[in-house]
């Protein structure tokens, strides 16, 4: 798991009393179902006070069919003409393996 943070160096203070907000960004990417466990570790600047704060990620993977193309669009043909074959790319944007076993034609004029 990659875990980073925003602001990502310091130093920085927060003043007494004060709060600062921090961000934390994970890569899951190729992660397979599971849980996850790291911790971001806080140390002062005199390397005299340490903290741990853990972070728990919850993977639930599968495979998630998507395309690069909004729609294939054959434009206007007439009769009789030569039509040109059209291609368009299937992408799986899940993290499991996606098996296509057929695929159809629907709607009004299939």
């Amino acid at each position: 798991m990659t875990i980073t943070a925003k602001p990502m160096y310091g130093p920085f203070t927060v003043e007494a009393g004060e709060t600062l907000e921090l961000e934390l960004e994970v890569d899951n990417y190729g992660f397979k179902n599971g849980e996850y466990k790291d911790k971001v570790i806080f140390v002062s600047e005199n390397n005299q006070l340490q903290d741990e704060l853990p972070v728990t990620l919850q993977v639930s993977s599968n495979a998630q069919i998507g395309y690069r193309e909004q729609e294939v669009d054959f434009g206007t043909i007439i009769t009789g003409d030569e039509i040109k074959p059209k291609t368009f790319t299937l992408v799986n944007k899940g993290n499991e393996d996606l098996q296509i076993n057929r695929f159809t034609f629907e709607g009004a004029d299939a």
